[in-house]
């Protein structure tokens, strides 16, 4: 993703390079479209036409620099929606109702089920997330811990990453990302990767580096934007999806009647 790579190469390229990388952000922010012609955006960067040209080739090598712009654009608009002004009541109701219908039609229920036979297996459970994805995390965890599994809790993506260490291949790492591209959900993935822990991966129904290399890909129908300001229905798409997968774990894990006896809360 064009995007991605941008971002990537304004926070971790040589000083030229960023420059470049970060004047594309900026319009992009600004203009919601990115319209710079290659000299254009040499100068807004004070770098070298060349050094441009070069940097671009590096981020799109698939074609030339209006090739590059198109699909950019074509990026853009799909993942910075916004228009909320003009959303309504019951266009918002319909499309709720809409996207949770194709999460539960689109759902591959064989992966449900290998999803859910892989943490009742495991030893330990982390669950790595960020942002707003924070409370789908809280609450899974509640539910794992609820029935006995030993969920690895933290907020701090950090502390996700360094769970790992503590983690072998008779654990599970859970990734709820609607992107998957973010650069602190990807070191987390390439660590476990290395050291051969399971990971089932919760995304949206975009491209991901990741689908082919985690244990199990389940990617959520929404039509959220891919990077966006507030979260509608993705959120609840992927608590439907989360919410199969422990029913299923249910059938092979059943709470001791004790444990239910002490969550029924009743004042004596």
């Amino acid at each position: 993703m064009i995007i991605e790579k941008v971002y990537k190469a304004s926070n971790e390229q040589e000083k030229s390079q960023r420059r470049i990388a970060e004047t594309i952000i900026s319009e992009i922010t600004k203009n919601n479209k990115f319209t710079l012609g290659i000299t254009q955006l040499a100068e807004k960067s004070q770098a070298s036409q060349p050094t441009t040209t070069r940097f671009i080739n590096e981020i799109y090598p698939e074609g030339n620099y209006k090739l590059f712009k198109e699909k950019l654009n074509e990026e853009i608009k799909t993942y910075f929606k916004s228009n909320y002004e003009k959303n309504n009541l019951f266009d918002n109701k319909k499309r709720m109702l809409l996207d949770i219908t194709n999460t539960l039609e689109k759902i591959d229920d064989s992966q449900i089920i290998k999803a859910s036979d892989l943490l009742v297996k495991a030893n330990k459970i982390n669950v790595a997330s960020l942002g707003g994805n924070y409370s789908i995390k809280y609450l899974f965890e509640h539910k794992l811990t609820k029935i006995g599994k030993y969920a690895m809790l933290s907020l701090d993506w950090h502390q996700q990453l360094i769970n790992l260490n503590f983690m072998t291949k008779t654990d599970v790492l859970i990734v709820i990302s609607y992107s998957s591209d973010k650069n602190e959900i990807s070191k987390i993935i390439e660590k476990a990767l290395i050291k051969g822990i399971k990971i089932i991966l919760l995304t949206g129904e975009f491209k991901s580096k990741w689908e082919n290399e985690v244990d199990i890909c389940i990617k959520i129908p929404s039509t959220d934007a891919k990077f966006r300001s507030f979260s509608f229905t993705s959120k609840t798409c992927m608590n439907l999806v989360i919410e199969l997968i422990f029913r299923e774990m249910l059938k092979n894990i059943l709470p001791e009647i004790d444990v239910v006896e002490e969550w029924k809360w009743q004042n004596k």
